[in-house]
């Protein structure tokens, strides 16, 4: 999906990820607390409230990874904007 660096963004993709799917948890590297908090905040007000989220490190979400069923890469550059989504049953 990627077309070049920044395009589309992880916030494009997320959002219109999130329109389509229901979340019951998010999973994310924890090292996003400190190396990118912008984008942190992003994701946090983007995510209903009933959202559990849960933090790990980078080298053990790229292992959660490996039993992903779908993965979407964006353009985006800035440091730890990965996120796993888990999805929610919506019948």
């Amino acid at each position: 999906m990627a077309l070049k660096f920044g395009l589309p963004s992880f916030q494009e993709v997320l959002q219109t990820v999130l329109s389509d799917m229901a979340i019951e948890k998010v999973f994310l590297a924890e090292e996003i607390k400190i190396q990118n908090s912008s984008q942190l905040q992003v994701i946090l007000k983007a995510l209903p409230d009933d959202v559990e989220i849960i933090y790990f490190s980078h080298e053990e979400f790229k292992i959660q990874t490996q039993t992903s069923k779908a993965i979407i890469r964006s353009g985006e550059v800035t440091p730890f904007s990965n996120i796993i989504l888990q999805s929610a049953v919506i019948f």
